[in-house]
């Protein structure tokens, strides 16, 4: 029934919502491992991200830097 549920979600959902959404939940459940989570989150989406970027961040600055490095919105739409 979960496969049926998920092959119902358009591409755009499957592709960038929910990881976005993932990483968010990640990084509130996680409470003292925040760059550890984000760093997970970084390898399983291919996202070039180096652990000294994120080291002394606070979890919201972790999560802005991981979505800048996943989804450039700036140079995507820039150029």
């Amino acid at each position: 029934k979960a496969s049926e549920e998920h092959a119902k979600k358009p591409m755009f959902v499957q592709m960038v919502l929910d990881p976005i959404w993932q990483s968010h939940t990640l990084l509130e459940r996680e409470a003292g491992t925040h760059a550890e989570a984000v760093l997970e989150m970084s390898k399983k989406l291919g996202v070039p991200l180096e652990a000294r970027e994120i080291k002394r961040l606070d979890p919201r600055k972790m999560l802005q830097t991981f979505m800048s490095k996943w989804l450039p919105l700036c140079d995507s739409i820039m150029n």
